[in-house]
């Protein structure tokens, strides 16, 4: 899988990194990160607000915040971890879907208002 990401300011060119991030992520960690976003919307749009679901949420974004962590293992032990407060584990969301719309203005909306 490639990689996509304009998480940052650092972006490329201010259109986002490809190959490798200006901070230094890899593919890998993009590619991980996007999994574990993915899932944190799945949790928040099934899970029953309570305390233990909005502190993993709220962990697990800032897991995935860019320059904040590169490390795989706790990147998928979060994901492992939303993923068993998923009242429906399967994913019906993945943040890459976005770049399949076709319409420009609309894909731009989608990725500044909603991830979903």
């Amino acid at each position: 899988m490639s990689m996509f990401c304009f998480q940052c300011e650092q972006t490329a060119q201010g259109k986002g990194c490809t190959i490798q991030g200006v901070c230094g992520k890899k593919e890998d960690i993009a590619n991980l990160q996007d999994d574990l976003t993915s899932k944190i919307i799945d949790l928040a749009h099934t899970a029953q607000p309570n305390e233990e679901t909005t502190k993993a949420i709220i962990d697990g974004l800032f897991v995935s915040i860019t320059n904040v962590n590169f490390d795989n293992e706790k990147i998928e032990k979060y994901t492992h971890k939303i993923t068993h407060l998923m009242k429906h584990p399967e994913q019906s969301y993945y943040i890459k879907s976005l770049w399949d719309e076709q319409n420009e203005d609309i894909k731009s909306l989608k990725t500044t208002v909603k991830q979903a």
